[in-house]
C-alpha cells in the first residue's frame, strides 16, 4: 500500500495523499510535513459521508470521486473499498492525469484487500 501512495505522490502537481477508512481514521499516509493527516482524514470522511446521504436521497447511486476546488488547491477523493484515497493538489494541476492515476491507485488498493480477504477466509 505504501509504494501505491507513495507512487501517486510522485505524479506532478500533487502535494500528498492519504488513505482513511470510512470513519477518517488514517491508514496511511504520504503529506507533506504542513498538513495534518488526521485532519485531512477526519474532514474527508465527513464531507463523503454527507454526499452520500445526499446522493442516495436522489437515487444518484454510490459515490465514485469527489473534487474540491480552493484558492490555493484542490482535494480529491476516491472510493478506494474500504476506504477512501484523499489526495491534496496543487491550484493548477492536470486534473484528467491525476485522476487516471487516483483510479488506477484506488482499483490496486481494492484488489489488495480483496487478496488480503481471500487469504483471511482460507
Amino acid at each position: 500500500m505504501r509504494t501505491i501512495l507513495r507512487n501517486l505522490t510522485r505524479v506532478s502537481g500533487v502535494q500528498g495523499c492519504v488513505l482513511v477508512d470510512r470513519d477518517g481514521i488514517v491508514i496511511l499516509s504520504d503529506l507533506e510535513a504542513d498538513a495534518s493527516d488526521e485532519r485531512v482524514g477526519a474532514m474527508a470522511a465527513a464531507i463523503v459521508a454527507t454526499v452520500e446521504d445526499s446522493l442516495s436521497k436522489i437515487n444518484r447511486g454510490p459515490l465514485v470521486h469527489l473534487q474540491m476546488d480552493a484558492d490555493e488547491g484542490k482535494i480529491l477523493v476516491e472510493d478506494a473499498g474500504k476506504g477512501l484515497l484523499v489526495v491534496l493538489t496543487e491550484k493548477d494541476v492536470n486534473i484528467g492525469l491525476i485522476r487516471l492515476e487516483m483510479k488506477a491507485a484506488a482499483d490496486k488498493l481494492k484488489q489488495q484487500q480483496r487478496a488480503r480477504a481471500a487469504v483471511d477466509i482460507a
